[in-house]
């Protein structure tokens, strides 16, 4: 499946409320999207998709790159080790879920 077709189908499942916001805040992150032209060739592939009503933005920052080293920076300095960190028993018994809800849900 393509790129377009994956963000349109995810989209699609949320709440219709929510995905004139969506459409309107598409962010790429990630050392692949700094080929040239990306961030524009997605926006017109989504156009081809997406009904002409819906505003399509697709930002794509510079410091994309390391967004990802970034976001999980932020995220590790303002957590307790109570709040965030599991023990081994837990992630085997759980997997990676308690660390994710308690990571999204202090933001």
């Amino acid at each position: 499946m393509s790129l377009p077709l994956f963000l349109q189908e995810a989209i699609l499942g949320c709440d219709i409320d929510q995905r004139s916001d969506l459409y309107n805040n598409i962010v790429l992150t990630g050392g692949g999207t700094m080929l040239p032209g990306f961030g524009g060739r997605l926006t017109a592939e989504l156009k081809k998709l997406v009904p002409s009503t819906k505003r399509i933005k697709v930002l794509d920052f510079p410091e994309r790159k390391y967004s990802q080293w970034i976001g999980g920076t932020i995220i590790a300095v303002s957590l307790s080790r109570q709040q965030a960190w599991i023990t081994k028993d837990q992630y085997q018994e759980q997997g990676s879920y308690p660390s994710t809800k308690a990571c999204l849900g202090s933001l």
